[in-house]
């Protein structure tokens, strides 16, 4: 009998563990989400697409390289929330900031 009962409560305790992962999966997808939707807000703000807000704070080429990639990942129109017309802003101003850090 307490065996039973030991073993439907592990059973249990199982079922919760694998749901309460799923919940925080969940979470951290919307909170992912909401972050790209914040990010979106930020560099399209009127409506309008600023190429320069998109690579503040780069000093170099290999700090532009990295941050060129990350706006890759963000906002490339084969990701879930890609976005053309930043891709296109992204790829001038990345080849124009390139073609300044290679003359240096």
């Amino acid at each position: 009998m307490f065996k039973t009962q030991w073993a439907l409560l592990e059973h249990e305790l199982s079922l919760f563990a694998k749901e309460r992962e799923e919940f925080e999966r969940e979470i951290k997808k919307q909170q992912y989400k909401s972050k790209l939707e914040n990010e979106k807000t930020i560099y399209k703000a009127n409506g309008r697409i600023n190429a320069g807000m998109y690579f503040l704070g780069v000093h170099d080429e290999l700090s532009l390289k990295k941050r060129y990639r990350d706006l890759l990942k963000l906002f490339h129109p084969d990701s879930m929330n890609g976005d053309v017309d930043a891709m296109q802003a992204i790829n001038s101003e990345y080849a124009k900031l390139k073609k300044k850090y290679e003359e240096m």
